[in-house]
Formats: structure tokens, sequence, C-alpha cells
């Protein structure tokens, strides 16, 4: 493998039985590990260019499958750059991908996780990846983190570029169906909420964004039935049924 370039993810990758589904007992050999450590590192170093870091982009997909030693000793690298170096996000989204990534990722997040990810949401303008790490997580128990994932929501969308991928309906299709990593849909974060709650206003214009999207998918695409369903689980959400025909579009 070619050291501190694509190449060496790329081929850590393929060794994994259709990416990512090979035996728990799959072991990565010690000399795959000292190069991913060297490509991690010289990625963090590189700290972040336009908003965003040079980290791969499925990596939080595949970090718990690195070995715990290999996984301290990284952690412990970013702690280093990120105490010398406050502004590199490149160590703080590596922080917040690893601690998402620990065995029991599905319990409650630890405080640790959401400060170095509202460190890395800050530091990375432009990486929308952080923003749905921190909504992920967040739905793991909403009812303690609906102002996380609302505010996670609201920076995913002043973030995201048009022209760059993942589109717009990509990331909300993956917020909303992906229930894998992502077990709770904006609109029960929204329907958990009480009338008087201060965040109502906030997840209501969220909600209306999202519902932007969808329709913009379904006015390209009306035999999507995924766009059809997120539709009207917002609008019964939202209360847009009573008294209008909006129930006849979908």
């Amino acid at each position: 493998m070619k050291q501190n370039s694509v190449d060496v993810w790329d081929t850590f990758l393929n060794t994994l039985e259709n990416r990512g589904l090979a035996s728990l007992d799959w072991e990565i050999e010690p000399d795959v590990q000292k190069e991913l450590i060297a490509y991690f590192k010289a990625k963090i170093d590189a700290g972040v260019s336009n908003g965003k870091t040079v980290l791969p982009l499925d990596l939080m997909e595949y970090v718990d499958r690195f070995p715990e030693e290999m996984r301290q000793e990284l952690r412990e690298y970013a702690v280093h750059v990120l105490e010398t170096q406050p502004d590199n996000g490149a160590a703080a989204k590596f922080l917040a991908v690893g601690v998402a990534g620990l065995s029991g990722a599905y319990d409650v997040p630890p405080d640790e996780f959401w400060t170095f990810i509202e460190k890395a949401m800050m530091l990375l303008p432009n990486d929308v990846e952080v923003c749905y790490l921190a909504i992920e997580k967040a739905s793991m128990d909403y009812f303690f983190y609906s102002e996380e994932a609302v505010l996670a929501f609201e920076r995913l969308f002043e973030q995201h570029r048009e022209g760059e991928g993942p589109t717009l309906y990509q990331w909300m299709f993956r917020l909303c169906y992906d229930h894998l990593y992502v077990p709770t849909r904006p609109n029960e974060f929204y329907e958990q909420l009480g009338s008087n709650d201060p965040l109502i206003e906030r997840w209501t214009a969220v909600l209306r964004k999202i519902q932007g999207v969808f329709e913009e998918r379904f006015a390209h695409r009306p035999d999507d039935w995924d766009a059809v369903r997120m539709l009207s689980e917002i609008h019964e959400a939202l209360g847009d049924f009573a008294g209008d025909d909006t129930k006849n579009r979908y």
C-alpha cells in the first residue's frame, strides 16, 4: 500500500469481505495497522481546507473495526494535536467519529462526544457529515438530545453546498430511512415536543426545509414512494391536513 495516500484506505476496505461484512473475527495485519496509523496521522496533520478535512468520508462506518490499541494510539495523537492546535478540525472530527464508533454506540452518547462534535461543526463549516453524525447520535435518545439534533439539522442546511455530493435529498433520505444508524426520524423528534416547548419553532422550520427537499424530489419523481411517504408524515406531524387539500396531492 502507498503510505499516506488514499490507496491505503482503499486497500484496507478491500481486505473486508463485501466492504465491511467480514467475520467479526477478522483482524488487521500489524503492518497494515502501521500504515493506517501513519495515514490517519497525516490526514489529521493536514487539518482543514475549504471548510473540510481529507479524512475518508466513510470512516465512521468502519472505525469500530479498528483494533483497540490502534484506535487508542490515534485517539491520543488527535487529542495532542487538538490541544496544541485548537483550530484543527480534522483532529476534532476524528475524535468525534472515534467516540461514536466505540462499542456500545447505541448507549446514551458520552459528554465527550458532544464536546468534540460541537467543536468539529464549528471548525468545519462545509462538512455536512459531522452534522449527520450529530443527528445520528441524538436519535439514539431523542428525549434528551432534541436540542442537539435540531442544531445539527440547522447547520446541515447551512453548510450544504449545491453541486457537492451527497445531495440534500440523499442526506435527508439517510436521516429519514436509515433505521440501522438513525432510529428516530425528524418528524418523530417534532411529535415529542409540547406546544409550549421552546424548540417548537426551530423544529417546525427544520421540518419545513425537509419538506421542501422531498417536495422537490416528488416534483421530479412522482412515483417515488419514499418521498410520498415522508411528505405525508411531515404534513401529519405539522397538522397541515386540516382544512386543506394537501392530502389529495399524495
